[in-house]
C-alpha cells in the first residue's frame, strides 16, 4: 500500500505584541484632602494621573473618591462600593481620626488601624490591589498644630501595617516633611489641607511608591489584557472623575 503522506506541519505565527489599549483603573480613597480641598486642580489624582501615564505608555483612568469629613471606620462601610471594578485603590485616611475624634461612628474610639486592616481585606477580596500611605503633617502654624505627636504615632502604627499585610506604602508624611523643610506651612492652604505646592509632593510620594515596587509592571499587564474600559470625561483631565460635595459637607 501506498504509505500515507505525513502532513506538513503548519509554523505558529510569532504573535504580535498588543499596543497598549486597555484602561488601568484606580481609586483614591480618602478624605478631603484625598478629594483635594485647597487646591485649584482637583488634588494630587490628577497629576498621578499624568505621572503614571507618562511611565506605563498607557492609558490610566484615575477616580477620585475622596469624601471630605470621612473617618476611617466610616471609609469601611464605604470603600466596597467605592472600588467595585477597579485594578488598584489608594488609601490615605486618618487625619479626621486624629483631629476630630468625636467624630467617629464610636465618638474616640476612631479604630483607625482595625479600620485600615478591614479596607485592604475588602479590597483584596473584591480582586483590588490595596495601597496605603501615610497621613500628611498638619500645618505647624495651624489650629491642629498640636496633634502633630498622635500623626506620628498614628503613621508608625501604618508603617508596621503596611508591614504585616505586605502591602505597599507611599511615604506621604515624610516626603513633606522634607520638601517644606523649614517652612512646611507654606505647603498648606489652612491648617490641614495642602496647597498647590502641596498637593504635588502628595502625588510624587504615591509615584515612588509605585516605582520602588513591582506594581508600574504590574499596571502594564493589566492594560496588555484588558479591553478598553468606557471612560467618561469628567474636570479637567481625560478620564479623571471626582465625586462632588456640597461645600457645607467640607470639613
Amino acid at each position: 500500500p501506498t504509505p500515507t503522506p505525513t502532513p506538513t506541519p503548519t509554523p505558529t505565527p510569532t504573535p504580535t505584541p498588543l499596543p497598549f489599549t486597555g484602561t488601568a483603573t484606580i481609586v483614591a480613597f480618602g478624605d478631603s484632602i484625598t478629594y483635594g480641598q485647597g487646591s485649584s486642580s482637583g488634588g494630587y489624582p490628577p497629576i498621578l494621573e499624568q505621572k503614571l501615564e507618562s511611565s506605563i505608555g498607557g492609558d490610566i483612568l484615575m477616580k477620585n473618591r475622596g469624601v471630605p469629613g470621612l473617618t476611617s471606620p466610616e471609609g469601611v462601610d464605604l470603600i466596597g462600593s467605592k472600588i467595585r471594578g477597579s485594578n488598584l485603590v489608594l488609601i490615605m485616611l486618618g487625619t479626621n481620626d486624629v483631629n476630630n475624634p468625636a467624630g467617629c461612628p464610636v465618638p474616640f474610639d476612631c479604630r483607625t488601624l482595625d479600620s485600615l486592616r478591614e479596607m485592604i481585606n475588602i479590597a483584596r477580596s473584591q480582586g483590588v490591589i490595596p495601597i496605603l500611605a501615610t497621613i500628611p503633617p498638619v500645618n505647624p502654624n495651624g489650629r491642629e498644630a498640636a496633634s502633630r505627636p498622635k500623626i506620628e504615632a498614628l503613621n508608625s502604627d501604618i508603617r508596621s501595617l503596611a508591614f504585616e499585610e505586605q502591602v505597599i506604602l507611599a511615604e506621604v508624611y515624610d516626603a513633606m516633611l522634607i520638601a517644606g523643610g523649614n517652612d512646611l506651612a507654606s505647603l498648606f492652604v489652612d491648617s490641614v489641607h495642602p496647597n498647590d505646592n502641596g498637593y504635588p509632593i502628595i502625588a510624587q510620594a504615591w509615584f515612588d511608591a509605585f516605582a520602588g515596587s513591582n506594581i508600574l509592571q504590574e499596571l502594564k499587564l493589566m492594560i496588555l489584557k484588558q479591553r478598553p474600559l468606557a471612560r467618561q470625561k469628567f474636570f479637567r483631565l481625560k478620564g479623571y472623575e471626582q465625586d462632588e460635595y456640597p461645600l457645607r459637607f467640607i470639613k
